[in-house]
């Protein structure tokens, strides 16, 4: 039985000056699907992501959760869609100056789901998930690894228990052994929500495991979609540059 569309985009364009980053893009996500967009530096994974979250305006096209049009909403029904998401950041996003419990808790406190009290049960309860301890609950974020930052974002993406993750460049920076414990982290995370996520990356390796379907994102327009099998007998000579690691994943056409 196909799953219904829990995320649909059609020809979303979007310009800064004269760089044209998004060049019509076409994707859709289904109900509990994790799909991966994949692609280079500056290709407009993270534009996507931020036109989706409505944090940049596009210039054209359609974004529509649960059937909903998102670019005609006004600000506050937006919000109200919104609350549907939770988001890891790259760079974790934590805020140095809460604790650690508050910045997990942050939405559930911020729009008034919880009490206090409750809240940081909740973010115990999150940190746990994660394989963080009771110990971290009143540290600032600067007082943690960077692999426990990246725990402890998971954690507050999650807080919410949403419908819907969005993953930025989840295991940028960590060694190897950590990024495979984030990668786990956001597939357990994911099937135990039976949330839809959407992950950008360049790391093929976490791609290719926390992936249900992968997209290639290139020019500004998804050039390639298809599941974690269907990649290794791929065709498209831009895909197979990119996952074999080519610096210049270029066609060249003579």
């Amino acid at each position: 039985m196909t799953k219904n569309i829990k995320i649909q985009i059609r020809d979303l364009h979007k310009s800064f000056g004269n760089n044209h980053v998004l060049r019509g893009v076409n994707m859709d996500v289904h109900e509990g699907e994790s799909v991966v967009v994949i692609g280079g530096s500056g290709t407009g994974k993270s534009v996507l992501l931020k036109c989706i979250l409505g944090l940049v305006t596009p210039d054209k096209g359609s974004i529509k959760v649960d059937g909903e049009e998102l670019t005609i909403m006004s600000p506050s029904q937006r919000d109200k869609v919104l609350q549907k998401f939770g988001m890891l950041f790259q760079g974790g996003a934590l805020f140095d100056s809460l604790p650690v419990w508050r910045n997990v808790s942050f939405d559930l406190i911020h729009n008034k789901k919880s009490s206090l009290s409750k809240s940081r049960e909740i973010a115990l309860e999150k940190l746990k998930e994660v394989g963080l301890s009771e110990r971290i609950l009143d540290l600032s974020p600067s007082e943690l690894s960077g692999g426990m930052q990246k725990r402890v974002g998971l954690a507050r993406a999650i807080a919410s228990n949403p419908e819907i993750l969005f993953f930025d460049e989840p295991t940028t920076g960590l060694d190897p052994i950590m990024c495979g414990t984030i990668d786990n982290l956001i597939k357990s995370s994911v099937k135990h929500l039976g949330a839809t996520a959407i992950s950008i990356t360049h790391d093929m390796t976490s791609a290719k495991f926390i992936a249900d379907r992968l997209a290639m994102i290139y020019e500004g327009a998804i050039i390639w979609d298809g599941t974690v099998k269907e990649l290794s007998t791929c065709k498209n000579e831009i895909v197979q540059h990119f996952i074999n690691g080519h610096k210049h994943y270029q066609t060249s056409k003579k």
